[in-house]
């Protein structure tokens, strides 16, 4: 190995230290954020769009979209620091297509429950057994006069996702 090249390796392991340390103390912030919240409101996704606005209009060669998807596993292991972090799922016909997209967006390591019975997705979300609570846009019409999904509608944290995009 040239000396050329062993000197820009030094260089990347100290930004790569670097970058660990600053992610450390921001996983810290975060935590201390996380105990100052007095309710379960730990997804802010006003502050989410915030931060992903800001990091489209950064000037530089990095690809936005890598950029944007490191920016969303940091935001999420933020929130695995905040609270016991998982996500509920209700999409019987459509599992595998929508545990992609939440794969996509939060990551491969959050813990996702599979609920056959919207009732029981509907119980745990109140009972913060689970964080946040998605539903395919295909169930959520096909049951839109469902009592469950009537008080699905009042609660926070509770999304539909439309996996046929």
């Amino acid at each position: 190995m040239t000396k050329n090249l062993q000197t820009f390796r030094d260089q990347i392991d100290r930004i790569d230290n670097n970058l660990i340390m600053l992610l450390e103390q921001r996983i810290k912030i975060a935590k201390e954020i996380g105990n100052t919240k007095k309710d379960n409101s730990f997804i802010k996704p006003a502050r989410e769009q915030e931060i992903m606005q800001k990091l489209m209009k950064t000037k530089g060669v990095f690809p936005k979209p890598v950029l944007i998807a490191i920016w969303r596993k940091i935001i999420t292991a933020s929130l695995m620091i905040q609270t016991d972090f998982k996500i509920g799922i209700f999409c019987p016909n459509k599992y595998q297509e929508s545990i992609l997209i939440l794969n996509d967006h939060f990551g491969s390591f959050v813990k996702i429950k599979k609920y056959n019975d919207i009732s029981k997705l509907t119980t745990d979300l109140k009972n913060q057994k689970i964080t946040i609570g998605f539903l395919e846009k295909e169930e959520y019409s096909r049951i839109s006069k469902n009592s469950d999904l009537k008080v699905l509608n009042k609660i926070n944290n509770f999304v539909i996702i439309d996996s046929s995009k």
